[in-house]
């Protein structure tokens, strides 16, 4: 999982699959092994990972079926509308999880407010920009993840 995280992602999938060989039944390794697999661009081997872990289907939560299922309709020619469904289930079935993320911040609505006088700005913004216009290249960067859709 380190080298997942640290986006090493050929040896994290050489990882998953040597995890997936020692245990068999761990269909969620081969899951995870496809997906760094595709996201080192390995796509013939990411698929081959993906129906060796659809082979265990029955043996993984909820979560990691849906998840399957998501990538699984990458590769069969679903699109994304069939992606997108799968992954909303894998959000449903797993509320704390990666997939069930919000992309704003509890309680955030709508735009960042503007700032009440031109002295709140923080002082690097003026310097940098000379502006203290409301623009959203001028948002401080903390700023960013509220305003996400």
């Amino acid at each position: 999982m380190r080298q997942y995280g640290e986006l090493e992602h050929t040896a994290a999938a050489e990882s998953f699959v040597r995890a997936f060989e020692l245990d068999p039944s761990f269909y969620v390794a081969a899951f995870y092994a496809g997906l760094n697999y595709g996201n080192a661009g390995d796509a013939e081997r990411a698929r081959e990972m993906y129906e060796k872990a659809a082979e265990g289907r029955d043996r993984m939560s909820d979560y990691y079926r849906h998840r399957l299922d998501a990538q699984m309709a990458s590769f069969n020619g679903e699109g994304l509308p069939g992606y997108y469904e799968a992954n909303r289930k894998a959000a449903l079935a797993a509320p704390g999880s990666k997939a069930a993320a919000p992309s704003r911040p509890p309680g955030a609505t709508g735009r960042p407010r503007r700032p009440r006088s031109s002295g709140s700005w923080p002082r690097r913004h003026r310097r940098t920009t000379g502006s203290y216009r409301c623009t959203p290249r001028a948002w401080p960067a903390s700023w960013a993840t509220r305003t996400a859709r």
